[in-house]
């Protein structure tokens, strides 16, 4: 046997074990984790007992030290506590995590305002957790400084040594550079900082900028416009709102000297510069200055008609960069979806396991997707979706749709509407449900984070609510954010997806991206990306098929079904289809859902659905077809061969 480690400092140890081990200890450590701790930072001051002399050795070497003994709480508790400076090189070439857990214990306060004030500046989990838990420990590493004592200047040194750092990469100084903008926008809205953020290198003031405009109360007024819209815009739309202002200042001066003040401007003056504007280029301008002595384009005269009347222009001849197929493609075919239901399974595309795929939860993945590809739900409304709102599976299979009824607080707009879902895919869902993720929830002890908000623990789940920690409540009430809050009567999240340890698991956007990837490089190189909204394309793309396929045959087709779902197949075989792929939706107005389809290729549907159901049910007889055909054929030949 070993001789048991100490949990705190020994008469004969270095200074700072004594501290750092009651530090350890409020963090709530298991008693083997305490343990490791303490032990490996006695091996590393065994080593190392002045951390001063260490951090004076090169980075690569310190690197290799924390690799070997792995002491690197120690290292950033003795930072955050400042007994020992940290610089850049080893922060920016260092993995910073379990720094946050040290600034929690040291300044819990300062550290859940931060919190408090990027929630309400809308900033999103990730990106919160990547500036306060990861970059502010670093802030305060580098400047031996409390949360509340970091100020402009405390920033500004921070930058200008971030400039010096030659252990990073490109990329990680940039990510840095980002954070610090997002810390400064933090301790603005706090009141730490006096004035906001500025991107970008600083240039000359607005107003000297805009000295080369003649007419001073003109050039006075652009001055305040462009310091009220810069508190709100970003430093390059700020210099790209000066450099428009700039051209229309110099026009007025060239064009109509005597305008002196906006006031004077009418109509005609806005159309002649919009005019002179759409004429300009940046070639153009070059061969004004003598920066250039032609442009690289041809162009060809035409006329343009805009509101009864017309115009010469100049039309660029130049060939746009066709866009690869797969960035192109707005929604999923048949046989891709297939595919991509395949892949989230696991499976390659004759069926068989993919051997060089070792991907986890693929029941899940292939619930959800099949979920968002059947019915047509948002990111957010499939995200936020509890089991107990899934329909229950029919006592035998159909082939009419099952209504699915979603909630008005995950909707966009608060809109309460009922899609609807496929057998099959109703049936993937429910076996994740009673297999996959009960044993998943089974015992765990999850709890949402403090930043989410407190725990949500539900009892009782009936059909429309059930106790929330003790308070009957109904489901209508609940926010994506409270839902992400809820904690089931057996344990783990509500929500209808979860990760492993029972937390609920939203990164969906990731994980139908990497399976989009995969079969692009695996399987079929003309694959498109694949994001969460594409999914409803394809959804309103097979649905708006299905409707118009049956619109274009109810004049054939009798209804023969004597069950159930009869009177809805009937239904769907008489009403437009526009308007019930309005209501799966959720969209406002067939206005809406027409602009939204316009954008696809509906065209093609429509077109295959009248000559397939003309075809099949005699209203285009065979020689009409075939001289359609034979119509087609010599279109098709005529722009091939051209005349004889």
């Amino acid at each position: 046997m070993t001789a048991p480690v100490p949990r705190f400092a020994a008469e004969d140890d270095h200074l700072l074990p004594g501290g750092y081990a009651r530090f350890s200890h409020r963090l709530g450590l298991t008693d083997r984790a305490l343990r490791d701790r303490l032990r490996l930072a006695r091996l590393f001051l065994v080593e190392h007992p002045d951390l001063g002399e260490w951090m004076a050795r090169p980075t690569r070497t310190r690197l290799a030290d924390l690799r070997r003994i792995k002491a690197w709480p120690l290292v950033s508790w003795a930072a955050l506590s400042g007994l020992v400076r940290l610089d850049l090189d080893l922060l920016a070439a260092k993995d910073l995590g379990g720094m946050s857990a040290t600034v929690r214990q040291l300044w819990p306060e300062d550290f859940e305002r931060l919190w408090e004030t990027a929630r309400q500046l809308g900033w999103s989990y990730y990106w919160g957790r990547s500036v306060i838990d990861q970059f502010v420990p670093a802030v305060i590493a580098w400047s031996h400084t409390a949360i509340r004592e970091v100020d402009a200047e405390t920033l500004d040194g921070f930058a200008a040594a971030l400039e010096e750092v030659t252990s990073a990469s490109a990329t990680t100084l940039r990510q840095w550079r980002g954070r610090l903008f997002g810390l400064r926008q933090l301790l603005f809205e706090c009141g730490q900082l006096p004035e906001p953020p500025r991107r970008g290198p600083d240039s000359a003031p607005a107003e000297e900028r805009l000295a080369v405009v003649p007419a001073p109360q003109i050039r006075r007024a652009m001055a305040r416009y462009v310091q009220t819209r810069a508190a709100v815009l970003s430093r390059s739309s700020a210099d790209g709102l000066i450099n428009d202002l700039i051209s229309f200042g110099a026009f007025l001066g060239e064009k109509f000297p005597g305008i002196t003040s906006l006031a004077q401007l009418e109509r005609h003056h806005i159309e002649a510069f919009l005019a002179w504007n759409a004429t300009r280029t940046c070639y153009r301008w070059a061969i004004a200055e003598g920066h250039a002595e032609a442009e690289p384009f041809t162009y060809r005269s035409a006329r343009a008609l805009f509101a009864g009347t017309s115009r010469e222009v100049q039309v660029n001849l130049a060939i746009r960069r066709t866009p690869k197929p797969h960035v192109t493609v707005k929604y999923l075919e048949p046989d891709f979806t297939g595919l991509f239901r395949s892949g989230l399974r696991g499976l390659a595309p004759d069926g068989s396991q993919d051997s060089a795929f070792h991907g986890r939860e693929l029941a899940r993945n292939a619930a959800v997707g099949d979920l968002a590809l059947a019915t047509g739900l948002r990111l957010q409304e499939f995200t936020c979706l509890l089991p107990w709102e899934v329909p229950p599976l029919p006592a035998k299979p159909t082939t009419a749709p099952i209504p699915f009824p979603v909630p008005a607080a995950i909707t966009k707009g608060r809109k309460f509407r009922t899609t609807w879902i496929s057998y099959e895919a109703l049936a993937t869902v429910h076996d994740y449900l009673e297999l996959d993720r009960a044993a998943t929830a089974e015992g765990s002890g999850w709890a949402p984070p403090q930043r989410w908000g407190d725990p949500l623990r539900v009892t009782d789940p009936g059909p429309r609510g059930g106790r929330i920690n003790g308070t009957r409540c109904s489901r209508a009430a609940l926010t994506p954010a409270d839902r992400c809050c809820l904690i089931a009567p057996e344990g783990g999240s509500c929500l209808l997806a979860l990760r492993n340890g029972g937390g609920p698991f939203t990164a969906w956007a990731t994980v139908f991206e990497r399976t989009a990837d995969r079969i692009r490089v695996r399987f079929e190189p003309r694959f498109p990306h694949v994001w969460p909204h594409r999914l409803r394309h394809t959804f309103s793309m097979r649905t708006l098929e299905y409707l118009v396929s049956g619109h274009y045959r109810q004049a054939a087709k009798l209804v023969k079904d004597t069950d159930d779902d009869a009177a809805l197949i009937f239904y769907l075989s008489k009403a437009d289809p526009l308007l019930i792929l309005r209501d799966l939706l959720g969209h406002s107005s067939t206005l809406t859902t027409e602009k939204y389809l316009r954008r696809l290729d509906t065209t093609r549907i429509y077109r295959e659905a009248y000559e397939l159901a003309g075809t099949r049910d005699g209203l285009l007889g065979d020689a009409e077809a075939e001289a359609e055909q034979e119509a087609t054929a010599e279109f098709a030949d005529d722009g091939r061969t051209g005349a004889c």
